[in-house]
């Protein structure tokens, strides 16, 4: 009987784990106003070229789009991780650069998050909203 109970709830605790990863916190509007993103990032482009450029099979090849300026933004650690809160200045931007055999990729959506000059977040944003 234990046999059969354990093989049931191994999967079961695995996929509560999974979902709980995804588990971000959602802000009220008053814990967003009071949120603190720290200073304007003026060299935002900058800051997130140079966080690509460690990440970038050909950092000097790669072609930027960025999809308008920073605004106050916030990243959610999942609950599995601490469930943290970081307010920052964010947005998104497009990639297109070279793999290994020299062929550019395609554009790819980034978003990205900086809080006191240094660039916090930066992941893939394939399917993230722009607004």
């Amino acid at each position: 009987m234990l046999k059969n109970l354990s093989r049931v709830a191994a999967p079961l605790v695995l996929l509560m784990a999974l979902c709980l990863s995804g588990c971000a916190k959602q802000l009220t509007p008053e814990e967003y106003a009071k949120g603190d993103p720290g200073p304007y990032p003026q060299n935002y482009q900058e800051l997130v070229k140079s966080a690509m450029a460690g990440v970038l099979k050909d950092p000097y090849s790669a072609q930027y789009s960025f999809m308008g300026s920073p605004t106050k933004r916030y990243y959610s650690q999942s609950i599995l991780l601490g469930g943290g809160v970081t307010f920052g200045w964010g947005g998104f931007f497009m990639i297109n650069a070279k793999n290994s055999f020299g062929a550019y990729v395609g554009a790819r959506k980034y978003a990205y998050l900086i809080r006191n000059g240094a660039v916090v977040m930066c992941q893939d944003a394939a399917g993230m909203r722009t607004e």
